[in-house]
């Protein structure tokens, strides 16, 4: 006999062993108990998750017939169609001559239609008026993976089941189930590698499984599927992020080159590196979640010192580089300045412009603690933020206690006021700050009369802006400016007092001009 993959081996054979779609099984069961039998379903979901499955299933359940002679086609009373190979108005004008014709043996007479989504708009015009009242014995059940194709008139004639995604744990055990039925065994790290590659589909989970088993001889290991796989360890990913955030470029380096000689697929180092940094980020938020990680890979997360807000700056640029790659025939290049830009913010916002030194303070450690908290609920920029509390630096420099406003950590007060106070942070952009006893002057290099004019009128509001970020009692506050408008701003006024249309204002409204 020949051999089975173990996708068919172990397909459900009754709703009790539909794995993770317990709001379908049990909603259609009900409706069989109940005889509340609808005369169309529409099965909806990714691939792999259960939905012509679920069909055969039900056709079974309805009939009291055998799933095996369904998956077979031996079953006269269930027909099966695949909707990207009968697309065309021809074969629905066969299958509306044979809905004239009632079951052979069982009650009802059920028609399957996969890929439902792929019939042209003859097709589901021709199948409209039969799916909307079709005879009293015929059940229609069509499965797509993409529901938003369909007609609105076909969809509206339909009661919609949604096959969700199955979670890693629920693919996990079945995969764990499955090896004991074949008599093999293996760690748990192989399983949730695996679990996790499959992105949700347990068909994919399966035809995984079925290749680890050859490729590994039966002898299931970590390292052989990660080789399979093509795929990267979390540790090693973790390595690579903790490099990036210390600024590390040549380890950088090293290890994409290393991942290159290696033949990685970088189609899945991407995915698998932004599924990382996202278990990360919801990690150290909610301090829970372990399940993600092994015991090691917990223990270099509590010693890194990650800010929350740079991960997610790096999360928002890994999903752009995972949306870059698909139109790239060049992936590895996409990857590769992805890792480089992300190292390259990190060093820019750590060195100084004229002697490069990494600047980090008690001070400014305060103040990304305050950014996080101000931007909780904020649409973060798009730009991996600056500005990020580092670890172990190569060089600090210590600044005066009383002194906490540095270049840096003006910077930051900037970046953290642009969604809460956009008009302020428009004024003091490009600004800087001197401190000395108490009082602050912010010095501009330019600026015209109105917006001197607009800083005066609003200074309590920046003072207490200021000591609100900054908590402190700034009393004093002083604008410099280094060079004024003037002339711009004279020749602009002139231009308007002699435009014709100011003079027709001031006849009509009996105004006067105030200087």
């Amino acid at each position: 006999m020949s051999y089975e993959v173990l996708s068919r081996k172990y397909r459900p054979k009754s709703f009790n062993e539909l794995v993770g779609q317990k709001h379908v099984s049990q909603t259609l069961s009900n409706a069989i108990k109940l005889n509340r039998i609808a005369h169309s379903y529409l099965f909806a979901g990714l691939r792999g998750t259960g939905k012509t499955t679920a069909a055969r299933i039900m056709a079974k359940e309805l009939n009291q017939s055998d799933v095996s002679k369904i998956s077979s086609g031996s079953d006269l009373d269930v027909i099966e169609l695949d909707g990207a190979s009968n697309r065309g108005i021809d074969e629905i004008r066969d299958l509306k001559e044979s809905v004239k014709y009632p079951p052979v043996s069982g009650k009802y007479k059920i028609y399957i239609i996969d890929e439902v989504h792929m019939l042209t708009n003859e097709a589901f015009n021709a199948l409209l008026k039969t799916l909307e009242e079709p005879p009293s014995y015929v059940v229609f059940i069509l499965a797509t993976t993409d529901p938003f194709k369909l007609p609105t008139t076909i969809l509206s004639r339909s009661q919609r089941f949604e096959f969700r995604s199955l979670s890693k744990t629920e693919i996990h055990q079945h995969l764990k189930f499955v090896l004991a039925e074949e008599g093999l065994k293996s760690d748990e790290e192989s399983l949730n590698a695996i679990s996790v590659h499959s992105g949700g589909s347990m068909r994919d989970a399966l035809s995984l499984l079925d290749q680890v088993i050859a490729f590994s001889n039966g002898n299931i290991e970590l390292s052989l599927v990660e080789e399979m796989l093509g795929s990267i360890s979390q540790e090693s990913l973790m390595e690579i992020l903790l490099n990036i955030y210390n600024g590390k470029i040549k380890e950088v380096i090293d290890q994409f080159n290393s991942l290159k000689e290696s033949g990685i697929s970088f189609s899945n180092f991407i995915s698998t590196f932004n599924t990382l940094v996202c278990n990360s980020i919801n990690y150290l938020i909610t301090n829970s979640n372990k399940k993600f990680f092994s015991d090691d890979l917990i223990s270099l997360l509590d010693a890194s010192s990650f800010n929350v807000i740079w991960l997610v700056g790096v999360l928002e640029e890994g999903s752009k580089c995972q949306l870059k790659m698909k139109n790239s025939e060049n992936p590895s290049l996409v990857v590769e300045l992805f890792l480089l830009s992300t190292v390259k913010s990190v060093i820019k916002s750590t060195a100084t412009d004229d002697k490069h030194e990494i600047e980090i303070s008690d001070s400014n450690a305060k103040n990304l603690n305050q950014v996080n908290d101000q931007s909780k609920g904020s649409t973060l920029k798009s730009n991996i933020i600056a500005n990020t509390q580092k670890h172990e630096p190569v060089e600090t420099v210590k600044e005066s206690p009383t002194n906490p406003f540095s270049d840096q950590s003006w910077n930051s007060f900037l970046n953290s006021i642009e969604n809460s106070s956009p008009r302020l942070a428009g004024f003091l952009d490009s600004s800087k700050v001197k401190f000395d006893q108490n009082c602050l002057t912010i010095v501009f290099e330019t600026a015209t009369q109105f917006q001197i004019n607009s800083l005066e009128k609003g200074k309590e509001k920046i003072i207490e802006t200021i000591n609100n970020y900054y908590n402190t009692s700034i009393q004093k506050l002083v604008f410099e400016f280094e060079k004024l408008e003037k002339q711009e701003r004279s020749q602009q006024k002139s231009t308007t007092l002699d435009h014709p249309l100011t003079n027709e204002i001031l006849e009509n409204f009996d105004g006067e001009i105030i200087r």
